[in-house]
């Protein structure tokens, strides 16, 4: 095994990489917020774009730049005991980092939720390496508080509030097929309806009032929370159960 140190622009900020082990990562820091390089970000697996953690505002501009799923804010910010949906699904808009724990099992379902929801965007390849990021238009509220991803064949996305409207907003999504159809969902609204892309850039999109915690999906109505797909799934084959240890801990492993 190599361990070769990469010295970070700022002066004090260090980390290692593991140039053996083809999977290994590490995590870039942006030296204060002013030193990330495009050359300098894809080496590592993801990069803290923020020192200080920026809040709301997130990867809004930093993504003119970089992929959305190699940033990260300042996972100390982001405690697990101060869980709230209203907040951290806004948090789907960059790759999710927390830092610590929680004893609160509602707190803790919240993250599971979260966790869901990001895993299951991947597998719709509306997270990852070819997604699109665009920043939709938005009338009665700052439209920095919005993000909207696509997938590389524009039929798939979310629009991602970062906290919930104050009032009555009317989103315009982007660079949708203005033929292709799209279905609407929402994460917490059980309200549901379907246009063109057309129509739907053109006319926008009314929420008279918003939920905490809301989601707005294109095209992918069975995501976690949706309660539309009732098919169990199929049981496991080839499992094999044996002895096995993780970090010194002796227990059974399924594999």
């Amino acid at each position: 095994m190599r361990i070769v140190p990469f010295a970070l622009p700022e002066e004090g900020d260090t980390f290692c990489a593991n140039l053996g082990d083809p999977g290994s990562s590490f995590q870039a820091v942006n030296g204060g917020g002013n030193e990330a390089g495009y050359d300098y970000v894809r080496l590592s697996s993801m990069l803290q774009f923020s020192d200080a953690a920026i809040g709301a505002l997130r990867n809004y501009y930093a993504s003119l730049l970089f992929p959305p799923d190699k940033l990260e804010d300042n996972g100390d910010a982001w405690n697990p005991d101060h869980y709230d949906k209203a907040t951290w699904r806004g948090l789907l808009c960059i790759a999710i980092m927390t830092t610590g724990d929680t004893w609160d099992k509602t707190k803790l379902e919240g993250l599971r939720q979260l966790f869901d929801i990001y895993h299951y965007l991947a597998a719709q390849g509306v997270v990852g390496r070819w997604v699109k990021v665009y920043r939709p238009k938005v009338e009665g509220d700052d439209p920095t508080m919005y993000f909207e991803r696509l997938g590389g064949d524009h039929l798939r996305g979310l629009i991602i509030p970062k906290r919930p409207a104050p009032s009555s907003v009317k989103i315009y999504p982007k660079v949708l097929l203005p033929d292709a159809r799209y279905a609407i969902t929402f994460q917490e609204s059980a309200a549901e309806t379907e246009c063109t892309g057309a129509e739907l850039m053109r006319q926008g999109l009314v929420i008279d009032r918003m939920s905490p915690g809301e989601l707005i999906y294109l095209n992918l109505p069975l995501h976690p929370g949706s309660k539309r797909d009732h098919q169990p799934p199929t049981a496991p084959g080839n499992i094999a159960k044996r002895s096995a240890e993780n970090m010194g801990y002796p227990g059974v492993e399924l594999q």
